[in-house]
């Protein structure tokens, strides 16, 4: 009888570590991926304003010297 016990208490035991573990991966993963997101947001938003700032230097009237004098 107290073989079962021990059996079932190491079975619970290991359960509850995998158990645990697998929910702080999904959890930190989680985590994860939503500063990802915020980052490649971020990322997003300054590309689209570095292109329109080129776009606005480009297309500028009256900002080139002429050469020739």
């Amino acid at each position: 009888m107290a073989f079962i016990i021990k059996v079932l208490s190491l079975l619970t035991t290991i359960a509850t570590t995998l158990f645990l573990t697998v929910e702080g991966i999904k959890r930190g993963l989680l985590i994860v991926s939503t500063v990802f997101g915020l980052v490649k947001f971020l990322v997003m938003i300054i590309f689209i304003g570095l292109l329109l700032m080129i776009l606005y230097f480009l297309f500028q009237p009256g900002t080139s010297r002429s050469e020739s004098q």
